[in-house]
């Protein structure tokens, strides 16, 4: 076999015109193609260790075109391309492009470098959505604290634009929920089945029994706080006073406190997986706050369709506060318990709400054979109906939706600090909206 590695292009161009002029039959008998590696190989080999993908291919190799003319596996725009192979000069590589196949390397390797540009910057995303929703809730907000007489219902008036911005702001939730939604299904972020493993901190028999405490010693917390500030005990939480109920919820965060302090025991005294590639607490925390991006969209998409639903069924004008606690902490004075409540709401709750529906709820739905996505929907079942007593319907759905994500993140980091972040933060973005 003769090699043309420094033979020029002349040699080049009459051996391969005296190959296509030669007969089928007078043709070597023996398969002359040779594929290159998938380009799944190269993210295998680094993976486990081997240093066969780095190795540069040696000067002038793929410069053979006498008897061996290289076949390139075509490859994706989502998956990392072969190799970028090094021969001649740019001029001789140009020039024996058609019969050595370099061209489409080079094509596969820009293929290769715009996915890892896009996988560097994937994270921009959710914050450019983030971005938007909150201008947009602003901006739903403003055009709802207008006051409107009864005048202003007929479209043809002169202040008829008032609902423009709202009719924008409807149709700016719903492009950012598509975007959000076709940016999770694209990059596969539902599957759960490579989530990392967790603790075994209990059975499903334990996590029935935590799950029953936190639910007797919050209401034995709740009832003692009644007693010792001497609050009606008959009257619902959502008829209350904003003080009344920062002391009956710390009764009952109190309370659930002890189960709490129980379930990290638990967690820190359970053996650990014996591979664990559970996210680190920092990255967990960013991950969180990067999920709340991406589901609040799709959140408040939820809420929007529904809420117009309802509103066109109903034949009146919904309000645009959907939680009682909100709206009561908006027409409260801003004092001690005032300050007091809002801590409540924004770091009290999420913990405690995310130990006991993600980490005991959740997870003993799974120890029971339930797959990853059914015990994320039951569990976000159980805590869309728990908040039925202070939020209208089309909230109770947005808030299903929003404990999807919760759950979600959850098994996606297999750390009960993403989905307290995410939780946090949605607590925390709701108060500055509506403020």
């Amino acid at each position: 076999m003769k090699s043309l590695r420094r033979t020029g292009r002349a040699t080049a161009s009459r051996i391969c015109a005296r190959w296509s002029r030669c007969p089928p039959k007078y043709r070597s008998s023996v398969r002359q193609d040779i594929a290159a590696a998938p380009a799944s190989s190269y993210c295998l080999a680094m993976r486990t260790g081997s240093k066969s993908s780095r190795i540069t291919p040696a000067e002038g190799l793929l410069c053979l075109i006498s008897a061996i003319t290289r076949v390139l596996v075509r490859s994706w725009a989502f998956t990392t391309a072969a190799k970028k192979f090094r021969g001649l000069g740019s001029f001789d590589t140009r020039s024996l492009s058609v019969s050595s196949g370099v061209a489409d390397r080079a094509r596969a390797t820009s293929t290769r470098l715009r996915a890892m540009i896009s996988s560097s910057t994937e994270a921009m995303g959710p914050a450019l959505l983030l971005m938007v929703m909150l201008v947009t809730e602003k901006l739903i907000a403003a055009t709802n604290q207008i006051d409107q007489p009864a005048e202003m219902l007929d479209p043809g008036g002169a202040n008829a634009t008032a609902g423009v911005g709202l009719d924008l702001g409807f149709w700016l939730v719903l492009a950012a929920a598509g975007v959000a939604l076709g940016l999770f299904l694209w990059r596969r972020w539902y599957r759960l089945r490579s989530a990392p493993p967790r603790p075994a901190a209990f059975g499903p028999l334990g996590g029935g029994a935590l799950f029953a405490a936190m639910l007797l010693v919050g209401a034995g917390g709740a009832a003692a706080a009644r007693a010792a500030w001497d609050i009606e005990s008959s009257g619902e939480l959502a008829t209350l006073s904003l003080a009344d109920q920062a002391k009956v919820l710390l009764g009952l965060y109190g309370g659930q406190a002890l189960v709490i302090a129980t379930f990290a025991w638990l967690l820190l005294t359970a053996r650990k997986p014996a591979t664990s590639e559970r996210r680190g607490p920092l990255g967990a925390v960013l991950l969180g706050a990067g999920a709340l991006a991406l589901f609040w969209p799709m959140t408040a998409a939820t809420g929007a369709l529904v809420g117009e639903v309802v509103s066109w069924l109903r034949q009146e004008d919904l309000s645009p506060i959907a939680h009682h606690t909100l709206g009561l902490l908006l027409d409260s004075d801003r004092d001690a318990w005032f300050a007091l409540m809002v801590g409540l709401v924004v770091i009290v709750a999420p913990i405690s709400e995310e130990v006991m529906y993600r980490g005991v709820i959740q997870e003993t739905l799974g120890r029971l054979g339930l797959s990853r996505w059914a015990a994320i929907a039951l569990t976000s079942g159980t805590f869309a109906v728990m908040h039925a007593t202070v939020a209208p319907l089309h909230a109770v759905l947005s808030l299903f939706v929003l404990s999807l994500g919760l759950g979600w993140i959850y098994e996606r980091t297999g750390r009960l600090s993403a989905s307290i972040t995410m939780h946090v933060l949605f607590n925390a973005g709701n108060l500055v909206i509506a403020f």
